[in-house]
């Protein structure tokens, strides 16, 4: 089912490539604009409050587990919902392409925060901070500036794959809850492997071909990457879960 709803989105994209919001005469709506650029400081502070509450507020404490730890995942899973549905939004074209760079704009503002917060709060240069922040965030960043006005529909198709962002970390969180043998904990796994291979190994890897096909520039070197660290994570979470059901090892995330 949630194939057949990319391949449709797909298959639209296509159809309708670049045309969302625009009309004859009507001027192209500038992406790197003050107005955008505030909504990046706003969304950058509003998760900084947000963190902030959370950490202070302790609403998702858990035993014997780093509350900021818990906050940014919190964040970063409604952050995952927030870009899902305003691609999802923008690709069924129920917004225009003015409105789905502000979204956007806003996005960029929690990528900001969460390097800063890195940086500043935890300050750990591990190999997985640097793929899973530094790397991930800088790269999107790089494609977002660089490809929002040729490849605007096939980075909103991008954004879809946010939606595996919340699923992971109620994962994360049933573990460290030690809930991972409950019925819940087993269906988000199975949600967690099928949505991570439709919405990220097939989804990105058909974005990559989509622009070859479109047009052969050196801007969509910027996908590959993307591509391979998907592939990465995607790798350590059949890892995971081959250890789970073979080896009997405690999982963690």
């Amino acid at each position: 089912m949630a194939k057949l709803l990319f391949l449709q989105l797909t298959m639209e994209t296509k159809k309708k490539q670049e045309s969302p919001g625009r009309e004859e005469g009507k001027k192209e709506p500038e992406f790197l604009s003050k107005e955008n650029v505030l909504i990046s400081i706003a969304g950058a502070i509003a998760c900084s409050l947000c963190l902030y509450i959370l950490n202070d507020k302790k609403v998702f404490a858990l035993p014997n587990v780093n509350i900021q730890a818990i906050s940014c995942r919190v964040i970063g899973g409604l952050h995952g919902l927030f870009s899902f549905l305003s691609a999802f939004l923008y690709l069924r074209r129920y917004i225009e392409r003015g409105t789905w760079h502000k979204l956007l704009s806003f996005s960029i503002g929690y990528f900001i925060f969460d390097i800063i917060r890195e940086l500043i709060v935890t300050h750990t240069f591990t190999f997985a901070t640097i793929t899973e922040v530094y790397g991930h965030h800088l790269l999107l960043l790089a494609i977002i500036i660089s490809c929002f006005k040729k490849y605007t529909d096939l980075m909103a198709r991008g954004f879809l794959s946010e939606l595996t962002n919340p699923i992971l970390y109620v994962s994360w969180f049933l573990i460290k809850a030690k809930q991972q043998d409950t019925l819940l904990a087993k269906v988000t796994g199975v949600c967690l492997l099928f949505g991570f291979a439709i919405a990220r190994i097939y989804n990105f890897t058909k974005i990559y071909l989509d622009s070859r096909e479109e047009d052969n520039t050196m801007e969509t070197a910027f996908f590959i990457p993307m591509i391979v660290v998907n592939y990465y994570w995607f790798y350590l979470i059949l890892k995971k879960l081959a250890q789970a059901l073979f080896f009997d090892v405690k999982v963690n995330f």
